[in-house]
Formats: structure tokens, sequence, C-alpha cells
């Protein structure tokens, strides 16, 4: 076939992987053009293209999916390819379709193969056709999904026909729970991917989630670059991935290796995609579905492999043959990849949209990270809340980890929760180091994973944290030295703080040669600088000696008297309260009262159950509100009579806004 060089590529997406295709791009010399929203106003990915393009406001409907304002910006801007990336229209046929139909080409697999591979029923279907194993499944409508759903055994998964990245997804072990999974899944799917469309399929139990790449090129030659490991996840998406996947004996990977290229190959497939399996107890594996597009964990393959994932895609679109075959492609040792969310472990994973007040991400050999977050900067409400991909690699899955945790530890995001603390805990647990987990590892163990993490912020160097917040908080900026900036404290030595909400006492003592002594309730505290600022590691870092042991935190002033202090991952809060106005506390969504329920997030009211007089009982259903593009289920957590309901459905609500007031004590749980 003929060969076609791409010029300038139209990037339908936005933040990371905008960022990453673009870089591809500018790799070959090729313009491209980025697309933002309204909403996205700020948003570092659109300086990365050559030119950019408001898609306008209003909801995504109105703009990262509505494929004639996408194709119309594409042509305007005299772009000759489009690439989707990944979510919104990536796996949209009708979307591949019309960008063809426009004269653009599209840079993933023809119509066709996406009406065939892309909706995940029709994958099944195919894949069963092919002779690959699939789990017992179910299709029809509503009512027919409901009427059969227990006949292939509770529980069972809802999924999105569409879905992807694991949204569309919900886990039912019983009627009821079923009857409000269908309803669920079909909005977020109708949301996020444009189909309502869904399916039933049997749920595994335990079950690890293996993945094979491919990419295929449109001269029929075809090749895996190996699988990843995709096991550890919440909600239903991966939070952490590796590749190779560990512990697989060579059978088993040329099992699923064979299946994944067998299903290809029928398919006459082409481009990058990814053929994903569940890999029961014994070792024996089940297609669930392929992705059509460029994954979010393609960084570990493309470590392990030396394959840039993406170049090829562009390169297959423009018809160019693959610059080599399977014989060629080998892995060398082992990387992982973390993804780095704005949400709150603590609180069932809550999305924790706001403003990132310090950002100071980890460097060093055999890092890498993939991020459109470079600062201080808004992590909005309407979009998916990934912040950053980390991904690190070694010689070997040992090194690999090591260096990870240590990437997570020097990760500092100030201003909003992140889930860096508890993937943190996740790569320490004997259990994942000895692959004793599964897909449901989280689910099942999270009040035990909670209360590491708890345990682990506790001895998360507290007072050394402590003696570097209060040492900045007393020192002149840029001197050094507490002494400096004593004032009336030289006079009246004694003062009063807030740690974590908690009044300490703090005594300035005399100077010991270049130590500053505090004694702080009661025990003596000698601290002593030795650097601070980007001399060892970012301008809020700073180098102490606490009690004769050398410690590196960072600590930042969010606003006069209050002071965030970041050590291996943790957050802490320091306040000095003869500096500090009453101001509200960076912790975002806190509630000060028992008789209200207040929006933990911004997000938007998706249903209103609760209405005025009545009365409810511990756990009962009140609201749903859309953030980040989850759903969160609001609770009472006692029982209550409702006084009065303050919004309704369709509302847009901040942070901290009322939402309902009781006449008896009650309060919030999230599912």
């Amino acid at each position: 076939m003929k060969t076609k060089d791409i010029r300038k590529i139209c990037i339908a997406n936005r933040g990371e992987i905008a960022i990453r295709i673009a870089e591809a791009a500018r790799q070959d010399s090729r313009k491209s053009l980025t697309l933002f929203s309204e909403d996205d106003l700020g948003s570092a990915h659109i300086a990365y293209g050559d030119e950019s393009a408001s898609l306008g406001g209003g909801s995504l409907a109105e703009t990262y999916l509505n494929a004639e304002k996408i194709i119309a910006a594409a042509l305007n801007h005299g772009c000759d390819a489009l690439h989707p990336g990944y979510g919104f229209l990536a796996e949209n046929a009708d979307f591949a379709e019309a960008c063809e139909k426009a004269g653009l080409l599209f840079i993933g697999p023809p119509a066709r193969v996406i009406r065939l591979m892309g909706n995940k029923l029709a994958a099944r279907d195919f894949a069963v056709q092919c002779g690959a194993p699939v789990t017992p499944g179910l299709q029809g409508s509503p009512e027919e999904l409901t009427a059969k759903a227990g006949r292939i055994g509770w529980p069972v998964l809802v999924k999105a026909a569409a879905g992807g990245g694991g949204k569309g997804m919900r886990l039912a072990g019983n009627e009821k729970e079923f009857i409000r999974a269908l309803e669920t899944t079909h909005r977020e799917a109708l949301s996020y991917f444009g189909d309502g469309s869904v399916y039933v399929e049997k749920f595994l139990e335990s079950p690890r989630h293996i993945e094979v790449q491919i990419l295929g090129d449109r001269h029929g030659r075809l090749v895996h670059l190996h699988e990843r490991e995709c096991s550890m996840q919440r909600r239903y998406q991966k939070i952490i991935e590796e590749a190779p996947a560990p512990g697989l004996s060579d059978e088993q990977r040329q099992a699923i290796h064979s299946s994944a290229l067998k299903i290809a190959r029928a398919a006459d497939y082409y481009s990058a995609g990814t053929m994903e399996f569940l890999l029961d107890a014994g070792g024996d594996h089940y297609f669930l579905e392929m992705n059509t597009r460029i994954q979010v964990e393609h960084p570990v393959t493309e470590i392990v492999t030396g394959v840039d994932i993406v170049r090829e895609q562009i390169r297959i679109a423009e018809g160019k043959p693959l610059s080599f075959g399977q014989e060629d492609i080998s892995v060398r040792g082992h990387a992982i990849e973390c993804r780095i969310y704005a949400e709150n472990p603590s609180e069932s994973f809550m999305p924790s949209p706001g403003n990132i007040s310090y950002y100071s991400p980890p460097e060093g050999p055999g890092l890498r990270l993939d991020s459109s977050v470079f600062g201080a900067t808004e992590v909005k409400s309407q979009f998916d809340p990934m912040i950053a991909k980390l991904i690190a690699g070694g010689p070997d899955r040992q090194s690999a980890l090591d260096r990870m945790r240590q990437a997570l530890s020097d990760y500092v995001i100030m201003g909003i929760h992140s889930n860096i603390p508890f993937l943190s805990a996740l790569i320490d647990l004997p259990d994942f180091r000895e692959l004793h987990y599964s897909t449901v590892y989280i689910d099942q163990k999270l009040p035990e994973l909670l209360a590491e993490l708890e345990i682990r912020r506790h001895k998360a160097c507290v007072e050394t944290a402590f003696a570097a917040a209060l040492n900045r908080s007393l020192q002149k900026s840029g001197t050094g030295t507490v002494w400096d900036e004593l004032g009336h404290w030289r006079q009246h030595s004694v003062l009063k703080v807030l740690w974590e909400d908690r009044e300490r006492t703090v005594e300035i003592c005399p100077k010991a040669g270049a130590a500053a002594v505090y004694r702080v309730d009661g025990k003596e505290l000698r601290i002593r600088q030795l650097a601070e600022g980007e001399h060892c590691g970012g301008r809020s870092a700073a180098c102490l000696e606490v009690n004769g042991e050398s410690v590196r935190c960072h600590v930042f002033e969010a606003e006069p008297g209050l002071f965030l202090t970041a050590s291996q991952g943790h957050i802490f809060e320091f306040r000095r309260p003869d500096r500090l106005d009453e101001r509200k506390s960076w912790r975002s969504g806190e509630a000060d009262s028992s008789q209200s329920l207040r929006a933990q997030t911004p997000g938007k009211v998706i249903r209103v159950l609760a209405e005025a007089g009545q009365t409810v009982e511990k756990g009962e259903e009140l609201l749903i509100i859309e953030s980040m593009k989850m759903e969160n289920s609001l609770r009472a957590a006692g029982p209550a009579l409702i006084a009065a309901v303050h919004v309704g459905e369709g509302d847009t609500v901040s942070a901290g806004e009322l939402l309902v007031e009781f006449s008896a004590e009650a309060a919030l749980e999230d599912e």
C-alpha cells in the first residue's frame, strides 16, 4: 500500500496523554494541534501543541465527546491526521469512520475493527469464535438482564459495552444490588463514552489481571510486546502496573501471548492494541476484552522493550511497516508504574479536586514521570482524578520496587489529598512483593490497609516533620537561623502551636552551638539546619539534623501561619495561632456540623434520594454526586429526620456546600 507522511496531528484528548502524543509527533518533525475545553483553560497540555484550539464550554458531550467539533477544529487548522489517545472517543467506531470520511488519518485501527473489538460484547463473541476461553456472560435489554442475571450465579459484574480504563463497571452480589448497578453503569457509560449499552459477566473469585501489548502494521506483520501485570486495582481501575508480569511460568506466558495474537490476527488488526485476560487460581486464562487504543500503562512496556509505542502507532497509520519482528523483541529488566490520583483513600477514594499549592516530583536514575502537572495548579472536578504516572525501571523487580519506594517518598503534593502514601504502603506489603494478591485484593483488605496506612503515617518521622515545620515557622526567609526572627519571643520564650490539630507548648531555650534548642511538651528538641531550598531537592526542602539524626522534609507555608510538611509521602499540618488568621483548613470538604450533610468535593448532583420530612436509617443513600468522572454515594451514618434538602438533580456544588439538613444527628459515609 502507499505510504503517506503525516504533517500535523490533531490530538483529540487532554492531560498527560495529549502531552505524550505531542512529544512523539515532535520526534519526527510533525506538527500537532492540542484541543481544550473552556474548563481546561490553564491546563499544561494546551501549550504542548504547535497550535491549540478551543472546543468551547459545557459538558464532555459538548466538548471532548463532540465528534463534529473535533473534526472541524482539525480541518480548520490544517491537520491531516488525528490521534484519539485513550478514553473519550478513542474506541468509537463512528468517530474513526467520520475522521476518515473527512480526510483525516485516524491513528488507530479501522472502524470495522473497533466495532468488532472495541465493543466488549462483540469482542467476547469474536473471541469465542476464535476458540479463546471466556467467562460466562449475558447480553440483552435491562429487563432481560435483570431476569437472567442470577442464572450464572452471584456475584456478577455489570460492564459498559463501550467501557475501558476501569470506568463503567459495577459488582453486584444479589438482585437488589444488580438493579442499582445496572442503572449506575448505564449512566456512567453514557456520560463518559457516549454509549450506554451494558452486559453482564460472571465474576471470578480472586483473579489476576494480565494483558498483552500488541502492534500490527498494515502489511500483515503482527507482534506482541510481552505482557503486563495489572491486578492492583481500586474501583476496578488499575493503580499499579508492571512489566513483565511476575510469577508466570513460561507455559502460561506462551499460552496468553498465543491467545492474544490469535484473536488479533483473526481480526486483521493493525495499530497498537491490548488484549486483556483474567488468570484464575489454577493458572487458566480467560479473554476479558480488547482495548483498541493506547493504554494508560504503556510506559512500562516501553521501558522493558525499548519500543516507542506511540511513535509506532503514527508510523503504522502512515502505512509504514514495522521495523522489527517478533524475534527482535526481548524483555530487559523490570518496570513498575504507579498512578498518582487526586483522591483520599481513607475516605473510600473520594476524589480530591482543588488547588495544588506546592508540587515537587521525584527525579533520579531509572525514573519516568508522565504528567500534565508541573507546579501549583488547580485539579478540576470535571475530569479524571489522575495527576501523573510514575514509572520506575531496574534490572529486576526488586530494584524497580526499591526505586519506586524512594520516588514515592520524594514525591510531594500539597494542598489536596493524593494516593501517594497509599501506593507506598501497597508496594511495601509482603503480599505484594510475594505476589499474594488479585484484582479484589484492595477491596477485600481495605480496612487492614487503611490501618497500616495510619500506622505508617504515625511512624513517618512525625517528630522530625514537626521539627522542620517549627524551624521554618520561626526563621526569617533566607537567613537559616531562627534567632534572627525571634523578636519579642526573646522575652516571651513560650508559644503555643497546633500540630495536626493538637496544641503543643514550645519553649525556646538558649542556643547550643549551631543548634537551636527547644523544649516541646517537656521534651528537648535540638535542630541544626544543614541546607535548604534547591541545595537539598526543591525550593521547599529542608535538610536538618534533629536530635542528632539527619532528615529531609519539605515545608511549605500555604498561608500566613499555616505550614504543610511532607515526610515520606505523608502531609502534616502545623499552625502558628499567633500568626494565623481564622481560616479554613487546607483539607477540602470538612464539615463542621453533625446536623448537616455537606459536599466533601466539588461535583454535580446526579440523583437526589432524600426529601424533607423523611426518616432515614444508618447507611441509607441520600444523594449521588459525580466528581472527577466518578459517582460517589452519600449516606446517612445514623438514624435521622431530614429537615431540608438544599440541592436538586443537575445542580453543581462546591466543596463544603450544604446539601441536607437533619433534625437529629447524622453524618456522612462514602461507598
